[in-house]
C-alpha cells in the first residue's frame, strides 16, 4: 500500500497547474487585459490612418460603430491567438513527466523514481499535504509537490488508510509546526 506504480497525464499536468499555483495564476485575466490594450490601441491606430487617409464618414454615429468593430475584431482576434497558444502541449511524449513512476512511502519520507530520475524527500522536508477530488499532493515547496494521482491505487477504499499513515509520519517528524520565530531576528550587515 505504500508502494504505487502509475503514469501521469497531460490533465494530470494542467490540474496540478491549477491546484499548486491557482493562488498565483492570473493568467486569464492578463491576457483579457492584454487583448483589451492592444485592441484599443490597434483600433485607434487604424481609425487615425483611415482618418488621415480621408475615407473615415463624417458622421459621429457612423464613425462610432465602424470603431466598436474594428476594436470587438482586433479583440477576438488576439483572445483567439492567446487561446490557441495556451493550449499547446509543452509536455514531451517520452519525458519525465509523463514518463511512469513508482511512488513510495516509508517512515523516513517519500521517494518516487522513474526511468530519467530518482528524488527522495524526509518527511522533514515536506510542507503540507493536501488531498483534492482526484490527487495527493506533498509539498515540498509552494509550487512543488509530488503528485500522486488517486487512480494509482488499485482499491479506492486504500486511500483513507494512505493518508493516515501519511499525515502520521509528517506529524511525527514536526510536519505541519512552524518553527518560532527567535525574539531577536535582526540582521548584522558588516
Amino acid at each position: 500500500m505504500s508502494k504505487l506504480t502509475f503514469s501521469r497525464t497531460e490533465k494530470d499536468f494542467l490540474n496540478f497547474s491549477r491546484i499548486a499555483a491557482g493562488p498565483y495564476r492570473r493568467r486569464g485575466i492578463i491576457y483579457i487585459i492584454v487583448a483589451v490594450g492592444i485592441g484599443i490601441a490597434a483600433a485607434l491606430a487604424v481609425i487615425d490612418m483611415v482618418r488621415v487617409a480621408g475615407y473615415f464618414p463624417a458622421d459621429r454615429f457612423t464613425q462610432t460603430v465602424l470603431t466598436t468593430l474594428i476594436y470587438f475584431l482586433i479583440f477576438y482576434l488576439l483572445l483567439h491567438f492567446f487561446n490557441a497558444f495556451g493550449k499547446q502541449s509543452w509536455l514531451a511524449a517520452d519525458g519525465n513527466f509523463l514518463s511512469e513512476k513508482t511512488f513510495q512511502m516509508t517512515a523516513k519520507g517519500l521517494s518516487e523514481e522513474s526511468d530519467y530520475q530518482k528524488s527522495f524527500t524526509d518527511w522533514r522536508g515536506v510542507i503540507g499535504i493536501q488531498e483534492t477530488p482526484d490527487y495527493i499532493l506533498f509539498y515540498i515547496d509552494r509550487m512543488q509537490a509530488y503528485l500522486l494521482p488517486k487512480s494509482a491505487f488499485k482499491k479506492p477504499e486504500d486511500i483513507p488508510g494512505f493518508l493516515e499513515k501519511a499525515h502520521g509520519y509528517w506529524q511525527k517528524a514536526g510536519g505541519g509546526l512552524k518553527p518560532e520565530k527567535e525574539k531577536n531576528d535582526t540582521a548584522v550587515v558588516e
